[in-house]
């Protein structure tokens, strides 16, 4: 069985790029760092890590044993908290990523909601394109993060689920005097006299389903002019050129009356699902399933406001 000595002992090597130099850090002999390595090779029955006379070199089993090192340690250094906190009444800290619309009310509600209830947790929140999130939930750098749902986007040997919450309707948006909110009826062909600006992600069109509505009329879909992982910065885009832009009812209301419109066209609906998305066969802290429990019952008020849908 792998010990956990074995592991520290091991990417001491690759980080030192020496058996020497890893000895020295860790305050052993450099035999007993060389015993180390030589029984996690018997015990894996491959050879993880070549020598050179100017260094190391990692194998390909190396190499994947070092992702999972990673992971390990930093399970065992969460367990350690967690145990920590559990002794001395607290509860503990959680890192979470969320991207784009969730920023505007899911996100802040619900921690504002579970820090009053729980004043002990800590939240490190990482905002960021989704495929940002994904890879950061695979590299165990967040528990879990709160975007819109896309299953065809997880190609990973871990199990990956998602919760859904609700459905956040899409609308094309413009400058409130924008020239296409001066015609009385606008047509998909219309909005392709203009630039877009679409947010950073290779399936966003896919995503708000708006490729099939312009094929379905014999039209190209809209290749974006300007791509960006800021909604902040998108707006104000918008707000100062002639852009069609794509975003959610409650962003638009939150930067105030006469500033954006909806471009009113018929038969375009958008409405991607969102919801928590995590590994599955990762243990969930208390503080993160704590803050589910808020994600789920903002989303209930978030509903009821009609600031979005529900699931059917």
């Amino acid at each position: 069985m792998i010990k956990i000595r074995q592991i520290q002992f091991f990417l001491s090597v690759l980080q030192y790029n020496s058996f020497v130099k890893a000895a020295e850090s860790l305050n052993v002999s450099q035999p007993g760092v060389s015993k180390a390595i030589r029984e996690l090779e018997e015990i894996l029955q491959v050879k993880l890590i070549k020598r050179h006379t100017n260094g190391i070199e990692i194998t390909e089993y190396g190499r994947i044993l070092e992702n999972y090192s990673h992971l390990i340690l930093k399970d065992i250094s969460n367990a350690e908290k967690e145990i920590k906190y559990l002794k001395e009444g607290t509860i503990g800290d959680i890192n979470i990523g969320v991207a784009f619309s969730p920023r505007i009310y899911l996100v802040p509600k619900a921690t504002i909601n579970l820090q009053k209830k729980y004043p002990n947790i800590n939240l490190d929140i990482y905002a960021g394109s989704r495929s940002d999130l994904i890879l950061r939930l695979l590299e165990g750098k967040i528990d879990l993060f709160v975007s819109a749902i896309v299953p065809e986007d997880f190609v990973s040997s871990e199990k990956v689920t998602s919760l859904p919450l609700y459905k956040d309707t899409q609308f094309l948006v413009t400058r409130t005097n924008h020239p296409l909110q001066l015609k009385k009826k606008v047509t998909l062909k219309d909005t392709l006299k203009f630039d877009w600006i679409l947010p950073e992600h290779e399936r966003t069109l896919s995503l708000f389903n708006i490729n099939n509505q312009f094929w379905k009329n014999n039209l190209k879909h809209p290749n974006p002019k300007i791509v960006y992982n800021s909604a902040n910065f998108a707006l104000n885009v918008i707000k100062n050129s002639d852009y069609i832009g794509i975003h959610p009812k409650q962003m638009i209301e939150t930067q105030g009356e006469g500033v954006f419109s909806i471009l009113d066209i018929e038969g375009i609906i958008m409405e991607p699902s969102y919801g928590i998305t995590y590994l599955e066969n990762k243990i969930k802290r208390r503080s993160a399933e704590l803050l589910i429990e808020e994600l789920v019952l903002v989303s209930k008020e978030m509903i009821k406001m009609g600031l979005v849908k529900k699931i059917d």
